[in-house]
């Protein structure tokens, strides 16, 4: 495996990503025991589970990463607080992050990249990862004082949103550590799993009906577990569409919140890639579907070039084909 013996661990990821999911199951277990499961639990965990979801999905990823809408400075200061309660970085590391993923997809700069194994991409890049210091490839968010600040304090924050905030909701419950322990620790071991998925199961579970010219993969169930993000060869094929189940039958709760938030005036400009456009890389997609193999990629496509459209604010969202 390429790279394997350079690889150091991360120490302060790893004791996190390992003692996370013990402690989340001790303390289910001994309240459990103790108390059972009230109303209130189950509350704190689907609540604060939606919180962290619209904040990485419809704004880490499509709106920060992709800026596949514009929307209203009040939405993205909710995105940038919410999202922390995930504990996935700062916008400014994920979007940057997941800007190299997509340029370089599937080669050594792609920081998960899935040649190198289901569990690197899933959480071995973390685990053996250092956090991100050059953002050439974010100038926009870097010209933002709101995603500096965010950057800056994003621990923090996601300490108060990730478990001051389900710990107030059990106690309007009546259980103060019901909501620590459910809407806390558990839910954040259960979001992150889900959301890592994506750039584990994505890339090699599902067809590839728009794209075979790397491993993003579409899979309907993945979608039901990652807030509507298992259309992943769609997203690969058209990354500046705010829809990644596009059609209106597809599970895909991030882009009924985009169009809602559209409805209210908080968000304008929804990307969305011409039907036509869709059915013309589905039929030159089809003579591959034969060979599932998918060839990595040693560089970056022509028409990728994400800043660049970052920068433009992604004008139509057919811009990188």
């Amino acid at each position: 495996m390429e790279g394997a013996a350079k690889r150091v661990v991360n120490w302060r990821n790893s004791v996190f990503f390992f003692a996370s999911p013990l402690a989340a199951a001790a303390g289910v277990f001994f309240y459990a025991r103790a108390y059972g499961i009230g109303a209130g639990d189950v509350v704190a965990f689907t609540v604060m589970m939606a919180v962290s979801a619209v904040g990485i999905i419809p704004g880490y990823h499509r709106y920060f990463a992709h800026r596949t809408y514009e929307c209203s400075r009040g939405l993205q200061i909710f995105y940038l607080l919410a999202a922390t309660s995930g504990f996935h970085q700062s916008a400014l590391v994920w979007a940057s992050e997941h800007r190299d993923h997509h340029r370089f997809v599937d080669t050594a700069r792609d920081p998960y990249n899935i040649r190198q194994g289901f569990l690197w991409a899933h959480i071995g890049w973390v685990l053996h990862g250092t956090t991100r210091q050059n953002f050439d490839n974010a100038p926009d968010l870097l010209s933002d004082p709101m995603v500096r600040a965010q950057h800056r304090w994003w621990l923090p924050l996601g300490i108060a949103t990730g478990f001051g905030v389900p710990t107030l909701i059990g106690l309007a419950f009546g259980s103060a550590m019901g909501g620590l322990i459910f809407g806390g620790l558990l839910r954040l071991v259960v979001f992150q799993h889900c959301t890592f998925l994506v750039n584990s199961a994505a890339h090699t579970s599902g067809k590839q009906p728009y794209t075979a010219k790397e491993s993003a993969r579409d899979s309907w169930w993945l979608s039901f577990v990652t807030f509507g993000e298992g259309r992943h060869n769609y997203h690969h094929a058209f990354p500046g569409d705010y829809r990644i189940g596009h059609a209106w039958w597809d599970f895909d709760p991030a882009k009924w919140w985009i169009a809602s938030m559209g409805a209210l005036g908080l968000a304008r400009r929804l990307h969305r890639t011409p039907k036509a456009q869709i059915e013309r890389a589905r039929r030159r997609t089809l003579p591959a579907l034969s060979d599932r193999s998918v060839a990595a990629r040693h560089a970056a496509r022509r028409d990728d070039d994400l800043p660049e459209l970052q920068v433009a604010r992604a004008k139509s969202a057919g811009a990188l084909q």
